[in-house]
């Protein structure tokens, strides 16, 4: 039997015998991906996400677990800030952290990470005690595939859940065979909030593949931007030079949305896909009106799944406004190494607490879906 080892990389580009692009299709867990985020400083110790990847690896064969030191929990989507808080007013120094997920996208790994074998797992075991446990108070691994979190549990990691939400494709031919599915009010309102964005005589253009280019790009990037100036006051995690390094690169599975007013963008999506599953990730606008949103992010990104034939749409986290229009809610997993026991054991009673509540939480939310 092989003996696997570990090593820590504080840059994907000195993995060189781990080769993503051939057993992953994702556009995340792709060396693309990692690469556009690296080399245009969107992670770096600067930026607060300083990479430090961990493989684990033998004779034949090695795995990437992408994993950045971070000196806080933006760009997480699954926070911790009311955690760090506590510890801190407890007089303990909260962060750095070890974190293992794809920056800024909140987005399940693929399960080429699982820890299948015994020595992978002990491997695993090692990199905790050898590495994490002395550097830092906590390790988190977010948005992983349930079965490596219960792999994980095995190792001391405690589990926390969090609702996300998915569009199945159940073999639709066009927008309307969805709609067909849907209670017959709820696909009227879904019609009449089409009708009134398509009664603006606004101008809706998709562009993927070859029509990908870096001046589509450059006119996406401004959306990007304003959403989080809109909110936080920032100019968000990614620069234009990681965009268009990785959406050149992964351009035939890229979909950027425009919307134009008289010749002038006021609205943009993107999106990206694997092969099964497209992935909603940013949007911005020039308009107030919340129907361009929906348009734009939901029912423009359901087309593209049925005519791609594309099985799932994940079009982010957050919202209950999703399942009114078909979007399901359904269980994210994540693991949590603390390394005090104290600690540990009080944040193990906090997930089970949160857990019953989303239990509730997700009930409630699964009644409101609009299926017949």
């Amino acid at each position: 039997m092989q003996s696997e080892q570990f090593e820590i990389s504080p840059s994907y580009f000195q993995q060189e015998s781990i080769t993503l692009d051939k057993v992953s299709c994702s556009p995340f867990y792709h060396s693309k991906f990692f690469r556009a985020l690296e080399t245009s400083g969107s992670v770096s110790a600067q930026t607060g996400w300083h990479p430090q990847h961990l493989k684990l690896f033998n004779d034949s064969s090695s795995t990437l677990i992408p994993g950045y030191a971070k000196s806080h929990s933006y760009g997480e989507y699954i926070f911790d800030w009311n955690i760090a808080d506590a510890v801190t007013r407890a007089g303990i120094q909260y962060y750095p952290k070890w974190v293992s997920q794809f920056p800024f996208s909140p987005v399940e790994a693929p399960n080429t990470q699982l820890l299948d074998s015994t020595s992978a797992q002990q491997a695993f075991k090692s990199a905790l005690a050898d590495y994490f446990e002395p550097r830092f108070l906590t390790a988190q691994l977010l948005y992983q595939p349930e079965k490596l979190v219960h792999q994980l549990e095995q190792l001391g990691g405690l589990t926390r859940k969090n609702i996300g939400f998915k569009w199945e494709n159940t073999g639709y031919q066009c927008f309307d065979d969805f709609l067909v599915c849907l209670k017959p009010k709820s696909a009227k309102n879904i019609r009449q909030e089409r009708r009134k964005v398509a009664n603006q005589n606004l101008n809706v253009k998709v562009y993927h593949d070859t029509s990908i280019t870096s001046e589509v790009i450059e006119r996406f990037y401004p959306f990007y931007r304003l959403t989080y100036q809109k909110r936080s006051g920032t100019n968000g995690y990614i620069n234009l030079m990681a965009f268009d390094q990785w959406l050149m690169e992964i351009s035939n599975q890229t979909y950027l949305v425009f919307a134009q007013d008289n010749g002038q963008d006021v609205a943009s999506a993107l999106f990206v896909a694997d092969k099964d599953t497209l992935y909603g990730r940013y949007w911005g606008s020039r308009l107030s009106e919340r129907l361009l949103h929906f348009e734009l992010c939901y029912y423009r990104g359901i087309e593209i799944c049925i005519e791609n034939k594309l099985k799932f749409f994940n079009p982010g986290v957050q919202g209950e406004h999703k399942v009114r229009r078909g979007f399901a809610p359904y269980w994210t997993y994540s693991s949590y190494f603390y390394f005090d026991p104290i600690l540990r054991g009080q944040i193990h009673n906090y997930f089970k607490e949160e857990t019953e509540q989303l239990e509730h939480y997700r009930a409630a939310l699964t009644e409101k879906l609009p299926f017949r």
